[in-house]
């Protein structure tokens, strides 16, 4: 869950970042068919670069947009 403005009084509203490995798109395309009315793109396959090894690691995620409804969700986890 993302807020940009956390503070109390707040009137900024959360929004949902769903993130898994490439081989969890299944899930994430399952995740986007119940959320879509809430997002304004489809899952996107990103990749990027594991300093440490050189591998590349390639990922699939959407976002919600912000809006008042995801508020009680983020204040359970924050």
């Amino acid at each position: 869950m993302i807020k940009f403005n956390i503070t109390i009084n707040s009137k900024s509203n959360a929004r949902i970042r769903f993130l898994q490995s490439l081989d969890k798109a299944d899930l994430i395309y399952h995740l986007y068919e119940l959320f879509k009315e809430f997002s304004y793109t489809e899952p996107k396959i990103n990749s990027s670069l594991i300093k440490e090894t050189g591998n590349i690691r390639k990922n699939i995620n959407f976002t919600t947009r912000s809006l008042p409804c995801f508020n009680e969700t983020y204040s359970l986890f924050y």
